[in-house]
């Protein structure tokens, strides 16, 4: 009689949802929320005022020719740091030359731009307020090819970034461009090329 009543206790105990040492739950444990990983903190460039972008090629008895543009793009994306010429903006100052130039040579029309892209890690900066000289290996994308090449340029520090010149020699038979004709001269295939601009921190 005394397991039928106590039997009957338990039942009505879990019924009526009393606690019992069976019922009892474990307090549940809540995962710990694991950090936040943070993404590596890296300044960004961008282009400040004006630039200038130079390029000479010369031929026999002296023959210089020397062409400029303005355009100048500064993108800072990832770890590479890549400057974008415009192509179609190139001046000699002589009309009909630019036009066989961009048509015949250059081929602006298919091939718009010349990007030289550098790690940005390996790119030095001015860390006691002098210039930094040095130089740095790139890759230049010119007329549909890439090219690896290397870059000597110069970095000065000044209110809110930096002004930096950088020169490269390029051969354009390498880069799949015909050398040029003018005036039945032929030029050399070997161009000497110039860029300064500044860039803001």
């Amino acid at each position: 009689m005394q397991r039928r009543s106590l039997l009957l206790f338990v039942v009505a105990s879990l019924a009526l949802g009393f606690p019992s040492s069976a019922r009892r739950k474990r307090p549940s444990r809540k995962p710990k929320p694991s950090p936040a990983k943070e993404g590596p903190k890296v300044d960004r460039w961008s282009k400040d005022g004006a630039s200038t972008v130079t390029f000479v090629a010369v031929g026999p008895g002296g023959m210089k020719m020397e062409g400029k543009t303005s355009e100048l793009e500064v993108k800072d994306v990832g770890e590479d740091l890549t400057v974008v010429v415009p192509l179609g903006q190139l001046s000699t100052g002589i009309g009909l030359r630019d036009k066989h130039m961009k048509e015949e040579y250059l081929e602006t029309q298919k091939y718009p731009t010349a990007e030289l892209k550098v790690s940005r890690a390996n790119f030095k900066t001015p860390s006691s307020g002098a210039a930094a000289q040095s130089e740095i290996k790139g890759v230049l994308r010119l007329h549909g090819r890439e090219k690896p090449l290397v870059v000597n340029y110069q970095a000065k520090p000044v209110q809110g970034g930096y002004e930096i010149a950088g020169s490269f020699q390029v051969n354009i038979a390498d880069y799949g461009i015909a050398v040029p004709v003018y005036l039945g001269v032929t030029v050399k295939p070997e161009v000497e090329i110039a860029a300064s601009f500044k860039v803001k921190k």
